[in-house]
């Protein structure tokens, strides 16, 4: 596996916009999409024993959590808890798109902000996904 460099993400996010005519939301979709098969394929016993617990920052890559836990949800994992990090001057307008969608959905969604001391049910869970850093960090 090769890991690109801040720069070099950056480089192939901008490359994909402008010369593939792709949407930020859509790459977002496909980011979401394939990281969620990844941890079915790498964590499916975890998956299995417990609570799934998705903790989403406001920017773009608290974005990608939500649409991982999406597909997560669509392909029949229901014990999952998605945890928000709310920051209304920091959220991009994609984690607001994806934020309505897993609301809609009916994905059990916890904005930290609002309730703190329900972070101890993080505790319980079997699998934690960190979508609050991304390349921007």
């Amino acid at each position: 596996m090769r890991l690109a460099t801040v720069e070099q993400s950056r480089k192939i996010e901008e490359e994909s916009i402008e010369a593939y005519d792709l949407s930020g939301e859509v790459l977002m979709e496909a980011a979401g999409a394939l990281a969620a098969r990844e941890v079915d394929q790498s964590f499916y016993p975890e998956l299995k024993k417990g609570m799934l617990a998705v903790i989403c920052g406001p920017g773009n890559n608290g974005g990608d959590g939500l649409v991982l836990a999406r597909h997560l949800h669509s392909s029949g994992h229901r014990d999952l808890i998605v945890f928000t990090i709310k920051d209304t001057a920091s959220e991009s307008e994609l984690f607001q798109v994806q934020l309505k969608r897993i609301e809609a959905q009916g994905i059990k969604c916890i904005h930290l902000d609002d309730h703190p001391e329900k972070i101890n049910q993080i505790k319980s869970a079997s699998l934690i996904v960190d979508a609050v850093f991304g390349i921007g960090l």
